[in-house]
């Protein structure tokens, strides 16, 4: 029974491994040297998810602000007129 939930736990965890690949190992661990998997370790787990998705977002969005700042900037700046090039 061990062996069916280790190997099922083991395929779903492995899915998620590519962001979150050192938590899903230390699990994996837990769960191979015969120690129980506590609920606490499951929440301490998504907490450190949630904190790590929460900081990305908001990287994403100060990023997000200085292209628009950029883009504002460049709106705003004159537009240098040269005889026989700027024509309407």
């Amino acid at each position: 029974m061990f062996a069916t939930i280790y190997a099922l736990l083991h395929d779903t965890f492995m899915l998620l491994s590519i962001v979150y690949s050192s938590d899903i190992e230390r699990l994996l661990e837990i769960m191979r040297q015969g120690h129980e998997v506590t609920m606490q370790t499951y929440r301490d787990m998504i907490e450190r998810w949630r904190a790590d998705i929460e900081a990305s977002h908001q990287k994403f969005l100060n990023e997000q602000e200085k292209i628009r700042a950029r883009r504002e900037r460049k709106r705003e700046k004159p537009i240098h007129w040269q005889p026989g090039v700027n024509m309407w």
